[in-house]
């Protein structure tokens, strides 16, 4: 039970996280059992808890869902209870505009190109944090079609 206690103390851990954790230190299975059962009894582990609070602060820094999914799969949460988690946190409006918010500070860096060079490059930005095809699609666009209104207008005024 110390040594459980010692692992929660740092940060959230899901059960098999726990279970994976205490049998590397050779604890026996039975003990490793009743540890993880009173751990949840008094609320310490909670994978659904975990995953809530997880899939909150990931979303709200930037990551896409699909990114988020797979952290947590590895992480050794039930698939059932990530993707119910996901399905409660789907917004479509919260991942587009990370996805803005993610490209406004990716293009800074990335240089310039022409349109079809900085669509390949920031979809790929965006595919790599774990944003969706659709909101991908959809973000470039908008961004690109903004970033040619601007150019355009900046070419005007200098006439």
């Amino acid at each position: 039970m110390d040594y459980a206690l010692l692992l929660l103390k740092y940060r959230g851990r899901a059960e098999k996280e726990i279970r994976s954790r205490l049998r590397r230190k050779k604890f026996p299975d039975d003990i490793i059992g009743q540890t993880v059962t009173r751990l949840m009894e008094v609320g310490l582990l909670n994978d659904a808890a975990l995953a809530e609070t997880w899939v909150d602060s990931r979303l709200r820094a930037g990551e896409g869902p699909y990114r988020v999914r797979q952290k947590l799969l590895s992480r050794g949460l039930d698939k059932g209870v990530v993707d119910e988690t996901l399905k409660n946190h789907k917004d479509r409006g919260q991942e587009d505009e990370a996805a803005r918010e993610f490209l406004a500070k990716k293009f800074k860096t990335m240089g310039r190109g022409n349109e079809k060079t900085l669509y390949h490059r920031l979809g790929s930005a965006l595919a790599r944090r774990g944003f969706s095809p659709d909101c991908i699609h959809d973000v470039l666009k908008e961004f690109l079609s903004e970033r040619k209104r601007t150019l355009t207008n900046d070419d005007s005024d200098s006439d």
